[in-house]
This record gives C-alpha cells, sequence and structure tokens, in this order.
C-alpha cells in the first residue's frame, strides 16, 4: 500500500523496533548485519559486555578477538525479543559467563534460521506484514511457475505449438521475467503499518546518515552508543561514528 507519506528526519527509532526489525523491515530481509547489530545492542542495554583482545601467538603474530561477558543471568532475560534469547542462549551454549567470538564459528551459525524466523514472525505480530517475507516470496515464485506452467501443457499436450520460435521464446522470457520481478519487489505483503513505519525508519537512517555536531551537542551524552545498533543495521554506522568525531571524548562503557 501508499503509505501517503514522504521520507523526511527522524531524531529517533518507531517506538517498539528493535535494531534488527527495523533493518529487516527496510528491505524485506534479515542480513548479517542485522543479527551484529542486535549483539551491540544487547550490550548497549547492559545485558553483555564486549571486550576486545588481542592474542600473540608463538610467531609473535597478533590477532584480534573479542570476549562476550555475562552482565545479567538468566533469570533477567524476560523481557528480551525472541530473537535476542535465542542469540543469548546460543553465545553462552557452553555455560559460564564469557564466551570469544571465535568459539562461536562452530555451532552460532545453527542458530542464525531460528534468528531470522524469529525477526520475522515479530514483525508480522506487530502488523508490518500480512505475511512474512519469506511467505510473499513463495507465492510470487509459486505465481511464476503457474504462469509458466499453462504454456508448458500447452506446447507438450499439442494445444498450441508455443515453443516454436526459440528467438521469440528468449525474448518474450527476459520481458515477463523483468515484468515478474518489478511486481514483487513492490508486493512484499507489507500492511499499511508498515508501510508507514518503514517511511519512519527511513528518515531515521536519513538523520543519522546527515546529523550535524551542532544538533549532536545538543543530544544527550549516550546518544551515540544508544543508537549505534540501528545505525548498523541500517548500514550507515560509518557516517554517524564520523559524525562524533571531537564530541565523544570517552569510549562507550
Amino acid at each position: 500500500p501508499d503509505p501517503g507519506l514522504s521520507v523526511a528526519p527522524m531524531y529517533e527509532p518507531p517506538k517498539g523496533m528493535t535494531p534488527a526489525e527495523a533493518g529487516a523491515l527496510v528491505d524485506d530481509a534479515v542480513d548479517p548485519r542485522d543479527i551484529t547489530s542486535t549483539i551491540v545492542d544487547l550490550a548497549v542495554r547492559g545485558y553483555i559486555k564486549i571486550e576486545e583482545t588481542q592474542d600473540t601467538t608463538l610467531l609473535v603474530f597478533h590477532s584480534k578477538d573479542y570476549i562476550f561477558h555475562l552482565l545479567k543471568p538468566k533469570a533477567e532475560w524476560n523481557n528480551l525479543a525472541p530473537h535476542e534469547q535465542v542469540m543469548m542462549e546460543n553465545i553462552y551454549a557452553g555455560g559460564g559467563t564469557q564466551t570469544r567470538l571465535s568459539s562461536l564459528k562452530n555451532h552460532f551459525y545453527t542458530a542464525i534460521p531460528a534468528i531470522k524466523s524469529d525477526i520475522k514472525s515479530a514483525l508480522r505480530s506487530k502488523g508490518m506484514y500480512l505475511l512474512d517475507p519469506d511467505s510473499a516470496n513463495a507465492y510470487s515464485i509459486g505465481g511464476a511457475i503457474a504462469s509458466v506452467a499453462v504454456f508448458l501443457i500447452m506446447q507438450f499436450t499439442g494445444y498450441k505449438d508455443v515453443f516454436s520460435s526459440g528467438l521469440l521464446l528468449v525474448v518474450s522470457g527476459i520481458i515477463s521475467a523483468i515484468i515478474w520481478w518489478l511486481f514483487t519487489r513492490q508486493m512484499s505483503a507489507r500492511t499499511m503499518q508498515g508501510a508507514r513505519t518503514r517511511i519512519q525508519v527511513l528518515g531515521f537512517q536519513e538523520f543519522m546518515n546527515r546529523v550535524d555536531a551542532d544538533r549532536l551537542k545538543r543530544m544527550p551524552p549516550d546518544t551515540f552508543e544508544k543508537y549505534l545498533p540501528y545505525a548498523m543495521a541500517l548500514g550507515v554506522e560509518h557516517n554517524w561514528a564520523k559524525a562524533f568525531a571531537g564530541i565523544v571524548q570517552n569510549p562507550p562503557t
């Protein structure tokens, strides 16, 4: 649906939207950066602490790693979104209160499908979609298959020879594929609420992309780290960090 709104700078994200949900709503997909932003958001909210460390080998090679320190026990995870709980459970799957990023490489990938599914389900439950994006894509692909099947049936039943010209077949196929692709991009099963919330997210992205130093100086001291996860999910973290050059004197906790 047409939201009836144009993108204008918004100075905060939509209420009740996590960074991963905001990033997924913009492009109808859960990208790796959405998952990464969730880890940083958990640190901002005080659930974990991220410590950068340098490991030195026998050959004096330095390799960078990160240690995730657990600050809140599992009993205090009740306020987390489902995808955030899945991430916490998999980060600390071995028990204990700290985990190295490098140690997650062998098992964390198995949690990615569940995390993506939870993010999309949350968006649908919040009224952003009539169907989750994967189901909408399945309908689109099903429509393409059904369209092609009609011509295949006519050809193989002898009703009509539709594949007699190879050149015409190729040209028609390319044109049809382009039309299908253009409609699929627009028909993502977003609701009116979802379309309007997406405009708000894009407005917040615009603000983070073009914010000026004068406005930042008037904002609360924790603005940089508070909105950093959203900047990561929306792909503007470099501009967001650059805007705070000379303003943030101490590293975020």
